[in-house]
């Protein structure tokens, strides 16, 4: 699987497909404006993506990935409502 393939498939998930905002034909990162979200995705795709991985394996590690992110936009969340529920 190359990088192309790998974020045109999360893409396909995005709303409005907005993860191709951030990245070019070839599957490079580029500028793009608007949703950061989107922009925070990519970036974690191509700075995990490894050539040397089956197709598998890469969704697995992209999955892992944005896995993680979520706990850590939970955290945040949690945080944002620790004072509310006391």
């Amino acid at each position: 699987m190359k990088i192309k393939q790998l974020l045109d498939r999360a893409n396909s998930g995005y709303p409005e497909g907005y993860l191709a905002t951030y990245y070019n034909w070839k599957g490079q990162t580029r500028r793009g404006k608007g949703d950061t979200l989107a922009q925070f995705i990519v970036n974690e795709l191509t700075e995990t993506f490894d050539p040397d991985y089956d197709d598998k394996a890469q969704v697995e590690q992209a999955t892992y990935v944005l896995g993680e992110a979520i706990k850590d936009l939970q955290g945040a969340i949690n945080g944002l409502n620790q004072e509310i529920i006391k």
